[in-house]
């Protein structure tokens, strides 16, 4: 492989990928196509693998140029800001780091997570975005990503190597509205037996804590609804429908922000949290806060 790298293939690529098409950005970069489709070809011959798959007249980055392009972002960024910098502007931010959240993460535990990352000394953009495990894992495995949040380890859904850092547990503890909670038998799990509520979705890890306690204290609930986004839950839970489950460490949050009280917390079901990278040993200055201070606050 050659050694020394075109910037200005580079640049050229990057500005391709923007748009999907090389007609687009000749027409941006006032080349002729042809010109700018030899300046692809040689990059890719010099960093030997393909950057784009043809799908029409537009093109879809590879795997690879996935790779390749998030570099490139970040370098021509940090161009851009050099010259914002020496023209005596002052950089919007130092850093980005870009997370993705599974769907049925308490929001709560995510904004207590990421909060302590401006604490540092640095600007950070995060940039957040929520969606289905496998696909995010993908994500992160493609380089799209810089960290996951879950509430289950990785294991194998994704063919890369990828680390767990464990950053917390919590107790978990079912709420509801005052006039519900006071409404249930006083005393004994058996209060809960055909009581409504709002559980998350059967694919999630909090539900299958939850019902391993239920068959544990042989307790059937009258489940009328699911979800899998945790904030729709507690908000279908604050209108009085029914109890619903919440993570111990974001309780006080919970109970003001809903107005709901806690109708028991349950004994022997735990919710654990994990950030997944593809880092053993954390460097990016963001995750290494996370990965630290969310240990302290997640308990």
């Amino acid at each position: 492989m050659n050694t020394w790298l075109n910037y200005h293939h580079l640049y050229y690529f990057w500005m391709i990928a923007q748009r999907e098409s090389i007609s687009a950005a000749a027409s941006k970069l006032r080349l002729a196509q042809p010109t700018l489709s030899a300046q692809l070809k040689q990059l890719e011959e010099s960093l030997e693998t393909r950057l784009f798959e043809r799908h029409g007249r537009h093109l879809s980055l590879t795997d690879d140029g996935k790779l390749v392009f998030k570099y490139a972002d970040n370098i021509f960024s940090l161009g851009s800001e050099l010259q914002a910098v020496l023209k005596g502007s002052r950089p919007s931010f130092d850093l980005k780091l870009r997370v993705g959240i599974i769907d049925s993460l308490p929001k709560l535990v995510v904004h207590k997570t990421l909060l302590p990352v401006y604490s540092l000394d640095k600007e950070v953009r995060i940039e957040c975005y929520e969606g289905k495990r496998e696909t995010l894992l993908s994500e992160l495995a493609a380089h799209e990503l810089d960290l996951v949040l879950s509430d289950a380890p990785f294991s194998s859904e994704v063919a890369v190597k990828a680390f767990n850092h464990p950053i917390g547990s919590s107790g978990i503890s079912f709420y509801g509205v005052p006039k519900l909670v006071h409404s249930l038998p006083s005393s004994g799990y058996r209060r809960f037996h055909q009581a409504p509520f709002i559980l998350p979705t059967r694919n999630t890890m909090l539900r299958r804590a939850v019902d391993t306690w239920f068959e544990a204290h042989s307790v059937e609930p009258n489940v009328i609804a699911e979800f899998e986004d945790s904030a729709l839950l507690k908000t279908f839970g604050a209108e009085g429908l029914g109890l619903f489950p919440v993570a111990s460490v974001v309780e006080k949050e919970v109970e003001k922000h809903y107005r709901v009280k806690r109708a028991v917390r349950i004994k022997g079901a735990r919710e654990e949290f994990f950030a997944i990278s593809l880092e053993r040993k954390v460097t990016h200055p963001a995750i290494k806060v996370i990965t630290s201070t969310a240990k302290k606050n997640l308990h």
